[in-house]
């Protein structure tokens, strides 16, 4: 499952425009099922009760995919944007150096070749 944020921000799909939400063909879907089951004696209206809401059930599990596969494509779109971003600084940062700048020591680690002044200080213990 891909993760709702990127670079700490979440990602949202814009709703596709509905008359009806897919919780509200779920609860139609249920209530006909309930209807077309709910009777011993099977008639007409029951049939038809059952079978609209098999329709029911299947268009909600066919919106979901779709609504799933838009998310992924945000969320991908969203992971590209914020590359571009990201090499686009680097690039800017890189890009603007002209000089040669020595590493930075990182958590205090000091370079593996001591400096000249210290080796001289050393020898004069």
């Amino acid at each position: 499952m891909l993760p709702d944020s990127v670079n700490g921000r979440f990602v949202t799909t814009n709703p596709a425009p509905s008359v009806v939400s897919r919780t509200t063909i779920l609860i139609l879907s249920g209530v006909l099922m309930g209807v077309g089951l709910g009777q011993p004696a099977v008639s007409q209206v029951h049939r038809q009760a059952l079978s609209a809401s098999f329709v029911g059930l299947v268009s909600y599990l066919g919106i979901t995919v779709a609504a799933r596969k838009r998310h992924r494509e945000a969320i991908q779109t969203a992971f590209e944007q914020a590359t571009w971003n990201l090499n686009t600084r680097l690039d800017k940062f890189v890009a603007g150096r002209t000089d040669a700048m020595a590493p930075p020591h990182h958590r205090g680690i000091p370079s593996a070749a001591p400096s000249r002044s210290f080796a001289d200080s050393i020898r004069g213990l």
